[in-house]
């Protein structure tokens, strides 16, 4: 006689079920890309929004089932849309380019950060100064500082601490940063050449440059952003978010000639 399955075994089967499927759609959407890629340019950018929204899907999937998974599942599943992110950002860039980008045309400005244009921002609270984020990266303020040792790679995630600093300015040529599950800690950044994506962050600081920067499901968090266009807020309660956004405003060794270079 078979053991019965206790509820976290079922709650895993019905997560595993649900998740396993809408990952394999989107595995199955990559490789009609392909084909679409001989077609207009509007099929294609269609094909890939409604991959984008199968990701959002799944990612939606792993943070309501969080407080019934182990941490296993819930670590593997963050590696799963992570890695499915990394190949529709992949696939979109060989199938379907964009003009380069580039932070030539616009450095950041070395003086003290203001308050974003209304009309150019976020329907959210803009911040009033930017004395909360200390202009100058100083190695002897870092609460934890990782190493170019630690990040061998152009992609990167930073995942699951409290109350830390994270200085990622001396990690040169990063492509892509994801952070997952962080709470009242700093980060801060050099360029990242393609996007960043937050997740689950609460209170804490983000100084990034960026062409593009994604937050989902994140609250009362400070954003000191250079990015291309606006940021794009996902599955998150306007009303209750809580951010505010201002300009970019980080100097550390070398960045004039990093933004110059990019």
């Amino acid at each position: 006689m078979a053991t019965p399955k206790t509820q976290t075994q079922k709650d895993v089967d019905a997560f595993l079920e649900a998740f396993n499927g809408k990952k394999e759609a989107v595995t199955e959407g990559l490789k009609e890309a392909e084909t679409l890629a001989k077609n207009t340019e509007g099929q294609l950018n269609k094909h890939f929004e409604f991959l984008y929204e199968q990701l959002n899907f799944i990612k939606q999937l792993l943070n309501d089932s969080t407080t019934r998974l182990p941490i296993y599942e819930i670590t593997q599943g963050q590696k799963a849309i992570e890695q499915l992110d990394l190949q529709i950002a992949a696939a979109k860039a060989a199938l379907a380019p964009k003009k380069k980008f580039s932070f030539k045309s616009r450095k950041p400005s070395p003086a003290a950060a203001s308050p974003p244009d209304a009309a150019r921002s976020p329907p959210v609270a803009p911040l009033a100064a930017a004395a909360a984020c200390p202009t100058e990266v100083d190695a002897s303020l870092l609460a934890s500082r990782l190493s170019a040792a630690e990040l061998t790679s152009d992609e990167h995630s930073v995942s699951n601490l409290a109350d830390q600093t994270i200085d990622l300015t001396t990690k040169k040529g990063m492509r892509a940063l994801r952070i997952f599950n962080l709470q009242r800690c700093t980060v801060y950044t050099g360029v990242v050449s393609g996007s960043v994506f937050l997740e689950n962050c609460q209170d804490c600081v983000f100084a990034l440059a960026s062409q593009q920067i994604r937050i989902h499901s994140s609250t009362g968090c400070d954003y000191y952003l250079y990015v291309r266009s606006n940021p794009i807020i996902e599955h998150t309660d306007r009303n209750v978010v809580q951010a505010r956004f201002a300009p970019y405003n980080v100097h550390y060794p070398d960045r004039d000639t990093e933004f110059e270079a990019a």
